[in-house]
């Protein structure tokens, strides 16, 4: 109803995923005019080249609304610049208001190893309460997400591990009387291929708390326009 009151055109010229609708124009708009130009690393590291292109523009966009409210998940083959994407969101974020925390997974990951790390990471405030340094957000990057093991139950136990933080906010100390943690603070983005190749099916009540996108291998004239760029 909202899009019907304030929409001036019916529909966009051409695709209507290739599209938004801009509130301050009040016109459709495609996600090319939004494309800045490529800017070359430095020091020039090959892994961390990001050719702007009007489906990154996309990618980057939804992060920038969706993952603030609720954890965001990209899935996709090898190639789809799932870390890529997610790694230059982060390294975007404003230092003074955000903590950064990548955790790779393996097929040797324990719940244990997750922990570790997250406690790594955080400081008790008070009493039981725990999280990064004051004023700041920790934004929690789970790279390669399916890859750990299951177990003999079919529990991938850093996937549960994660799933109680996600769903109760705390943990239970290791190192004396087994004390809860309240965690506080932490905000989740995540990355994995599709199941196979030693990818797991992941817990489908862990994957429903994430906003859960797809992103499909780029056109034969993306990447033309990726290498021309990079070439240039």
């Amino acid at each position: 109803v909202f899009l019907k009151d304030i929409c001036t055109e019916s529909k966009p010229d051409g695709g209507l995923y290739e599209h938004y609708y801009s509130i301050e124009t009040h016109k459709w708009e495609s996600w090319e005019s939004k494309v800045v130009g490529y800017i070359e690393p430095v020091p020039f590291r090959f892994h961390q080249i990001m050719v702007p292109t009007a489906t990154s523009v996309l990618y980057r966009e939804m992060l920038e609304r969706l993952a603030p409210l609720r954890p965001c998940l990209f899935v996709g083959d090898s190639g789809t610049a799932k870390t890529l994407t997610l790694e230059t969101y982060i390294s975007s974020l404003p230092v003074d208001n955000f903590a950064k925390l990548k955790i790779n997974m393996s097929s040797r990951t324990s719940s244990r190893d997750v922990q570790t790390t997250i406690e790594a990471n955080i400081e008790k405030r008070h009493g039981t309460v725990f999280g990064p340094a004051a004023g700041k957000k920790l934004i929690v990057f789970v790279d390669d997400m399916n890859m750990p093991k299951v177990d003999l139950y079919g529990t991938q136990q850093p996937i549960a591990l994660l799933l109680t933080l996600l769903d109760h906010g705390f943990i239970y100390a290791y190192e004396k009387d087994i004390i809860q943690k309240n965690v506080k603070d932490l905000q989740y983005v995540a990355a994995m291929g599709p199941p196979g190749g030693g990818r797991n099916s992941t817990d489908p009540r862990f994957v429903a708390r994430f906003n859960t996108f797809y992103l499909t291998k780029p056109s034969n004239k993306v990447l033309q326009n990726i290498y021309n760029n990079i070439i240039q």
